[in-house]
């Protein structure tokens, strides 16, 4: 693990870290970073909120080569997804999750989207987490914030905020899911959910809850 890396700015504010860790800044200069995730090939894509993706080889040093531009897009805001088999880049704008096909080999992808999750509300938290169940790979999970910090209308689970619904992507609709009508409702009165992740036994996590992911995608707490 390098102490520094070349041409990177200083932190602008101290990281304390437990005994036998340390943290370095391997990159600088970004524009609201807001997701991350890896491809196949061990590249680092970025979605930056207001520029789009951009992806970074990782040195031997652990340090960031140069940013190589995949998706100019300022909607896209937090979400970000590779598929299990590498080659399909999923990214989220606070209304729509967009797919495209990836090649990681030379991180690029095809000329066009498509619209995979529809009509989500752009009003409030527009944070948007994108997951995919490690043992059901067909299975896209979108979490949506709350419209304020008090949704009360999000109480229905009719409303489709403040929740976390999941989505089959081999039945996807030609012009994508609505985010209101469509996919199963993992958990609903969230809030906020930006934290999603699988434990070794594939059970879904969230900041507050444990939830069991089926193949069929019903869901049980």
């Amino acid at each position: 693990m390098p102490t520094t890396c070349s041409g990177v700015p200083a932190l602008h504010f101290p990281v304390l870290t437990a005994p036998g860790w340390r943290a370095v800044k391997v990159a600088g200069g970004l524009t609201q970073p807001r997701g991350v995730t890896f491809d196949t090939a061990g590249n680092l894509l970025v979605i930056q909120n207001g520029l789009g993706i951009t992806a970074y080889k990782i040195g031997s040093n652990g340090c960031l080569g140069a940013a190589k531009t995949v998706v100019t897009a300022r909607n896209l805001n937090h979400g970000i997804i590779i598929s299990k088999d590498g080659k399909t880049l999923y990214a989220s704008s606070a209304t729509t999750v967009f797919a495209w096909n990836y090649d990681s080999s030379t991180q690029t992808v095809g000329p066009t989207s498509r619209s995979v999750v529809i009509s989500m509300d752009s009003r409030g938290h527009v944070t948007r987490t994108l997951a995919f169940s490690p043992k059901y790979p067909n299975l896209l999970i979108v979490s949506h914030g709350s419209n304020d910090n008090f949704d009360y209308e999000a109480g229905s689970i009719k409303t489709a905020r403040s929740c976390v619904k999941v989505f089959d992507i081999t039945k996807s609709p030609t012009d994508g899911y609505s985010y209101i009508t469509g996919g199963y409702n993992l958990g609903y009165g969230l809030r906020n959910e930006v934290g999603l992740a699988f434990d070794a036994d594939g059970m879904f996590v969230s900041p507050i809850s444990q939830f069991s992911l089926l193949s069929n995608a019903d869901v049980y707490e």
